[in-house]
């Protein structure tokens, strides 16, 4: 955590470190990184939905699974822009339907595509289908996940709208 104290404190380049991130072709350094700024993220959302474009050029553009489980948790923290809502459900909802991948990506993208449908009743509804699909070979995890999120899609549906 003293990383992400002097992150705050002396800030960094925004463009650089991204860059830096997705270029990486050491597993190690890119998780670090990845982690790191997860970390930087949680505790300064707003600085993180400043710069939420940049982050999202590196999660669409990663093969990296621990990258990946990363920057899905640092989009949990971000408001996202009206403009990114829509591409970032769509792969939200894709990786979340993705078996072949790793439980932690799926289960963070989960909370991402959520967290985009709570402002949209039909695709509230839309995601209420995608996790009523999680079949019983699926990880206790996820599916408990799915049931939790089920559930305050269906109360935010509810609630009368103005």
């Amino acid at each position: 955590m003293h990383l992400v104290e002097a992150m705050s404190g002396q800030g960094f380049d925004w463009s650089t470190f991204c860059l830096a991130m997705s270029r990486s072709s050491e597993k190690k350094i890119t998780w670090k990184m990845g982690w790191l700024l997860t970390h930087y993220i949680e505790r300064h959302p707003a600085d993180g939905s400043k710069h939420q474009y940049q982050v999202w050029e590196v999660l669409k553009n990663t093969n990296s699974h621990s990258l990946q489980r990363d920057l899905w948790r640092a989009f949990t923290f971000i408001r996202v822009d009206a403009n990114l809502e829509g591409e970032l459900y769509d792969l939200a909802v894709k990786t979340t339907s993705n078996a072949a991948l790793p439980i932690a990506p799926r289960a963070h993208a989960m909370l991402c595509a959520v967290n985009v449908a709570l402002h949209y009743p039909e695709l509230s509804e839309e995601m209420l289908l995608v996790l009523s699909s999680f079949p019983q070979e699926e990880s206790p995890g996820l599916r408990n996940r799915a049931k939790n999120l089920s559930v305050k899609l269906r109360k935010k549906l509810r609630e009368p709208r103005n």
